[in-house]
This record gives C-alpha cells, structure tokens and sequence, in this order.
C-alpha cells in the first residue's frame, strides 16, 4: 500500500520500459590511453569525425568498422554488439544515454568517454512487453523500492509508529532487562573456566532462559502480546545464519519494537481489506508455493544427500583416478589493465633481470593478488585464462608476456615451480570427494523426485510453443 502510494504505476512503467527495452548496435571505438595528452584526444577526434563523415557520405558502417574500430571483440564483426539492455555490461552512463537516444537505422555523433572516441549505429529497437509488466509490477516496485529507501523508510517507520499507538502498544523494561540478564549470564559465570565456552553466540544465547521466565510479558497490545518463549521459539526456529545475536538490552528492544511493529502492520492491512486484494493473494500463494516446494526438497533430495564417513571412503576407494589433481605451476603475476605500451615495458624490464616481486608490488593491478605481490601460488591449466596454459608450457624461471587477456588487459607471468600430476591420498582429496558425492547425490535423488511426481502428476511440454514465445522474443 505504501510502495503503491510512493511508487505509482506510470513511474514503475518508465522504470521498466527504461530496464527492459532492447537496442540492436553496432559500434566503432577508437581508443585512447588512460593518461592521454591533448594532443592524442585531438588527433583521435579527428580520425572518428572523419569516419562519421564517410558514413553521412554513405559509405557502410560495418566496413568502416572492420577497418577502423579498436574494439577487438566486434571489430571484425563488422562491430555488431547484438542486443543491450540499459545498465548491463561495462559500458559509461554516457554509452547507454547515445545507444537508447537512436531510432533504427540512425548514427549517432562522435562522442568521447573514459575509454575513446564512438560510433554507434542503431540497428532496431525491441520495445518492452506491457503483459511482462503486469505479472512482474510487483517484484518491480519492491526493486524501484530499494533504490529509495531512505525515503521510504521514514514512510514506514512514521506509518508503524501510527499503528503501534492506534493498538496501544506497551514494552515492559523489567522484561527486557530480565532477558538480556539471562543472556549475559553466559560470559558471567565465572565457575565455567574454558573462555571458549562462556563466548555468547546465535546457537547458545537462549541457554540459561528458565522455564519460568517464557511467560514474561516482553509486550502487549489490544488483543494480543510477545513473551520471552514467543522470542527464543520465533529466533530458533530461524536458519542459524539468519538468527540476530540479541546481547543487548539496545539490540533485543530494535528486533521485539520491529517484530511488534510488522505483526500490528499485518493486522492493519487486513482490517483496511488487504487481504482480499488479488495481487496480495497471489503473492501470498506464490510464495507459500515457494516454501513448500524448498520443504520438499530439503527432506527429498538436500538432507538425504549428506554423506557419512562411510560414503565418502566408498566413492573414493570406488575410483581414486576420478580425484586425480592436474599438473600445476606456481605462478606470479603481474596484471596491466588496458595499457599495451606499459605492459611492454614490464615485461622488458622483468626479462632484462629486474626483481620480479619488486615489478609486481609496484606496477601489478589485479586486486585479488595485488596484496601478494602478484602470487598466484599453484594454478592448473583450466584457471586464469590464457595464463593458466601458458604457464603449464614454461619451465621454471620462465617469463612470459604480455599475454592479451581481453578487455585490453595484458598478463606478465614467472613460473617458479612445476607440480606433477598426482592422486592424492582420501585425508587430502576429502573436500574433492565430498564435493563430488553431493553433488551426484543430489542430482540423483532430484531425478528420482521428479520421476515420482511426473507419474503422479503426467507432464506434457509443448515445444513447438515454447519455440514460438522465444521467437518472439526474439532470444
């Protein structure tokens, strides 16, 4: 009611229009480097206005593009991207305000951006389906609702606040400190010597609640209340990474205010008549669908699929080639992000005998390894892209590169060892193995799910249907 009140159906719609129309394009790019001089970012201007020029003049884009475009992945595609949505890919703001500002058949100007000069050609326009929006206008609202919800949240919590003084909502102090004393206890009880055991976590927190103290009144309101046993039974019955740890008296207040507060909201809405909207109705089955088919498949296929010792030994003992580790190399890596001349030098300068783990401190741009000086540590052929099999083809003290590794990104690389294949002992391998056994379980005992039900419950799949929907989508 309040999403339908802040966020009205004309907004929602150029939302979604804005997310799912589709542009067909093709695109010329001349590149510029990161740190280009003026005179660089004139001279490639005036090679893109010449370009365009030869376009008005009629000459054919997807020529001009071949022999111009810098964009190694569509160049030679004549620089056919196929079709965009607004906001994906690795596009700037200013890409997508060009690329959904064209009509088909229609060029755009030169325009520049932190990468280089374009060119975009519109090719055709898929507008977005209004019987998409209808079924997905809810899940929209709730998305175009997290984009603003500092706003709606001082909405929320004025209309809470409303509701809990129209149901005279009470809080017991007494109650309060009471819990959260019992909760303490834990890291109090100085007879319990092992301090890993008087740390308070989400799985412990409740143990020291008497029986006695469930009853305790934590709040009331007209025709209702909250105790100590409604808090601990509610928490419990939670998944254990979802439990909120209520170690604080300032804590427990914020979760019981908030429980209270969306329980008197519920309330609300069905007293205005909520519960008999259709949209409501819907959501509420399809989610009550969703959590009983997730309940299904947790006792049909996901618990049963946990494996014992035994299982484990079994699969392994059953094929130890299946668990077979690859050959490795122990690699360091220095990454350059769109920069060909600096990654030449690199490279020269680590081939001429400078310290590489001083080249890769200093000039390495790959985040996940640029705090290791660039290590990779024991990679296979399989992993990094091209590095992983160049690497396995070198010899220790090796160095290789630049190694092109798309976007404009080049790769510098040392091997510093080689690893034989090898299969490794069950201690070793059991991570591999029980990976590998749940994962066959699973599926297993899945496709013994399905087959029960498509017995009881005789499914027939129209193809030639399905085909002609995705035609029309043109997917």
């Amino acid at each position: 009611h309040i999403l339908e009140k802040e966020i009205p159906d004309k907004e929602l719609w150029d939302y979604y229009k804005r997310l799912a129309t589709r542009v067909k394009i093709r695109h010329i790019l001349l590149r510029l480097p990161k740190d280009a001089t003026k005179d660089q970012i004139e001279e490639k201007r005036d090679q893109i206005e010449d370009i365009y020029t030869q376009i008005q003049r009629g000459a054919d884009f997807a020529a001009l593009a071949r022999k111009f475009s810098e964009e190694a992945r569509t160049a030679e595609r004549g620089g056919e991207w196929g079709y965009i949505r607004w906001g994906t890919g690795r596009f700037d703001e200013k890409f997508y305000q060009v690329a959904f500002s064209l009509k088909p058949g229609e060029v755009s100007k030169p325009f520049r951006t932190r990468v280089g000069w374009h060119l975009l050609k519109c090719e055709d326009i898929q507008p977005p389906s209004k019987e998409e929006f209808e079924l997905r206008k809810g899940r929209l609202r709730a998305e175009l609702a997290r984009r603003r919800q500092v706003h709606l949240d001082s909405v929320f919590y004025a209309l809470q606040g409303r509701v809990l003084k129209r149901y005279n909502a009470r809080f017991n102090d007494e109650g309060f400190k009471l819990f959260v004393s019992r909760i303490r206890a834990i890291a109090e009880d100085t007879t319990v010597k092992a301090p890993q055991l008087r740390t308070i976590s989400v799985a412990n927190q409740f143990s020291r609640i008497r029986p006695q103290d469930r009853g305790v009144v934590l709040a009331s309101w007209s025709g209702g209340k909250l105790t100590i046993g409604d808090v601990v039974d509610e928490i419990n019955g939670m998944k254990e990474f979802k439990r909120p740890l209520l170690k604080s008296e300032g804590k427990l207040r914020e979760w019981v205010g908030r429980t209270v507060g969306m329980r008197l909201m519920i309330r609300e809405a069905y007293r205005e008549g909520f519960g008999k909207d259709d949209v409501v109705d819907r959501e509420v089955n399809y989610r009550a669908e969703r959590m009983i088919a997730a309940k299904v498949l947790r006792n049909d296929v996901i618990d049963p699929s946990k494996p014992t010792e035994e299982d484990l030994r079994k699969t392994y003992e059953s094929d130890p080639e299946r668990f077979r580790e690859p050959p490795k190399a122990r690699v360091q890596e220095i990454f350059i992000k769109r920069d060909k001349k600096l990654a030449e030098k690199v490279a020269r300068l680590a081939r001429s005998g400078a310290d590489f783990e001083k080249l890769a401190r200093k000039y390495n741009q790959r985040s996940v390894t640029k705090s290791k000086n660039g290590w990779l540590g024991y990679i296979s052929a399989d992993m990094f892209g091209e590095v992983g099999k160049r690497a396995l083809k070198m010899k220790p003290g090796e160095i290789a590169g630049p190694i092109p590794m798309g976007r404009g990104n080049f790769s510098i690389i040392r091997v510093v060892a080689l690893k034989d294949s090898y299969v490794p002992p069950f201690e070793k391998a059991r991570p591999h193995v029980r990976r590998y056994y749940i994962k066959h379980k699973r599926e297993e005992l899945r496709q013994a799910m399905l087959d029960r039900l498509k017995k009881k419950f005789p499914v027939v799949i129209y193809d030639e249907n399905i085909a002609l929907v995705c035609k029309k989508k043109g997917d």
